[in-house]
């Protein structure tokens, strides 16, 4: 406030309280103060005149109170004043009127929708928020569901049944039950909504017909084998399938059944000429013959890179559960049938599983985990050719220690088995399957043989 404010309300105040006492004397009169506030108010006062007043005496600071106070704003009137500025998003009410829709509870049963009026409330925004209450339909009062917010009739999967495509039929493991799918099925329709088909199962044991199942069907049996002469080498017909490991039976009085050939007995069974089976025939079998030695690669560990006679060799396995002793088992060949081209000395025991390699000479590996070694000795009376196999074809014999035929390789001639050249011929699988080129068995990788080994080189 400026300095001739302050005089003019001084002078006022003054003038005032001059008036309300009645003072006397030196004081002026109330016209004569008029008058001075009036020439005062119109910038005629000076410092002089207000310095000649006495205010001190006449004028107290509560009188300067009171007369101040009245010209301040009351705070309750300016939060006032201020407040009815504002606009209010619910006044008018907007909440009056209902949104017109209808729609499907969660669950699919009741057709919802909004009543009003609703309740009007300023969100964070400041904007009216309308809450209306829910009235709804319940549909399946009248077996119905709700859809786009109506009341509808469900349509039944199950009508008309979708259940008439049964599963094929099928064999089960044993491969003589039948088992055929009865359609229609029953159809029901689970939690998630999805239809769902059962099938009632018939069986049918095919062997009360002496048939087999094949592809869910009783059909009669397709035997593998008439003959002798449908199986490979190294296998006979029994009761109509090809069978690996037959005792070989005796047959030496066949009229024209020179020794060391295959003969079949009264009862159609394969044999051999002369030779009579014995205890530990079919326990023992050939898995690997190499009759031409002259091969890039030396297989029997020498310094030479091939040996038509020294590299041949003959591998047999012990595919029974036991131990068997090889002492005085024998290796004959067809050419000289009656001399031993080896012969095991006593002690030599082959165990189940195992392996034992027989080369015509040259040197031999030693002994695996799973395979033993030897070179043929017919040095001792003294045979010049080692093993001697022919390389278009032979037969191999391995007789046990009483003379009884105990494995036997025939290969080329009538047998049925072509010969191989610069490789072997090996079983596929080892052990059980038929004599194949060794590098054309799956797993060999091209591999021409595999002594003491399985054909992908494992061991036994």
């Amino acid at each position: 406030m400026t300095t001739n404010r302050l005089v003019v309300l001084a002078v006022a105040g003054l003038a005032l309280l001059v008036l309300g006492t009645g003072c006397s004397g030196d004081k002026k009169s109330a016209n004569d103060v008029s008058a001075d506030v009036t020439s005062d108010a119109a910038g005629d006062v000076t410092e002089s005149d207000v310095e000649g007043m006495d205010l001190s005496e006449d004028m107290g600071a509560e009188d300067v109170e009171v007369d101040l106070a009245p010209d301040l704003a009351d705070p309750e009137d300016v939060a006032g004043d201020t407040g009815s500025d504002i606009d209010d998003p619910c006044d008018p009410d907007p909440c009056t009127v209902p949104p017109p829709d209808l729609y499907c509870s969660e669950d699919g049963t009741k057709v919802m929708w909004s009543t009003g009026p609703g309740t009007c409330s300023v969100d964070e925004d400041g904007q009216a928020q309308c809450d209306f209450a829910k009235g709804s339909e319940d549909c399946a009062v009248d077996d119905k569901v709700c859809e786009d917010g109506v009341c509808v009739t469900q349509e039944d999967p199950c009508d008309p049944n979708p259940c008439t495509d049964a599963p094929a039929p099928y064999c089960e493991d044993d491969g003589m039950t039948a088992v055929v799918a009865v359609s229609p099925g029953e159809c029901t329709v689970n939690d998630g909504g999805d239809v769902q088909c059962d099938y009632v199962e018939e069986s049918t044991n095919c062997a009360d017909d002496e048939k087999a199942c094949q592809d869910g069907a009783c059909v009669e049996i397709e035997p593998d084998c008439t003959s002798h002469c449908d199986c490979t080498q190294g296998m006979s017909c029994i009761d109509g399938e090809c069978t690996l490991v037959q005792p070989l039976q005796f047959c030496c009085g066949q009229e024209g059944c020179p020794y060391g050939q295959t003969c079949f007995d009264e009862s159609d069974v394969q044999g051999s000429c002369g030779l009579m089976d014995g205890e530990f025939t079919g326990k023992i079998v050939f898995n690997e013959v190499l009759s031409d030695g002259s091969t890039d690669i030396d297989p029997n560990g020498g310094d030479d890179s091939g040996d038509s006679l020294e590299d041949e060799f003959i591998e047999f396995v012990n595919v029974s559960d036991e131990a068997i002793d090889l002492g005085g088992f024998t290796i004959l060949e067809e050419t000289m049938p009656n001399v031993p081209r080896h012969t095991f000395a006593p002690g030599t025991v082959l165990g189940p599983g195992l392996a034992a390699v027989v080369f015509g000479g040259g040197d031999a590996t030693e002994a695996t985990a799973t395979a033993m070694f030897f070179v043929a000795n017919a040095a001792d009376p003294g045979l010049p050719y080692g093993l001697s196999l022919n390389n278009d074809g032979d037969a191999v014999k391995l007789l046990d220690a009483a003379g009884a035929l105990v494995a036997e390789f025939n290969y080329g001639g009538d047998s049925g088995l072509e010969p191989a050249f610069d490789e072997s011929l090996t079983r596929l699988p080892d052990k059980t399957g038929e004599f194949v080129p060794h590098s054309q068995a799956a797993g060999a990788e091209g591999a021409i043989f595999s002594p003491g080994t399985k054909l992908d080189g494992t061991g036994f």
